[in-house]
């Protein structure tokens, strides 16, 4: 039997236009948590860099 690797691949789905609205939607749902979860860590995890030195 033979034996393949695949460095890559590509799958293409066809989608109706109100699932890639619905799609688009959460996207920018989602980032839109992340940016804020990421400013309130960073806020968390401040470091004075003045003390360091």
């Amino acid at each position: 039997m033979a034996q393949f690797k695949v460095d890559s691949f590509i799958v293409e789905l066809g989608f109706s236009e109100n699932v890639i609205k619905g799609l688009q939607r959460v996207e920018k749902a989602a980032l839109q948590s992340a940016q804020r979860i990421e400013k309130n860590l960073n806020k968390g995890f401040r470091i004075n860099t003045k003390q360091l030195g």
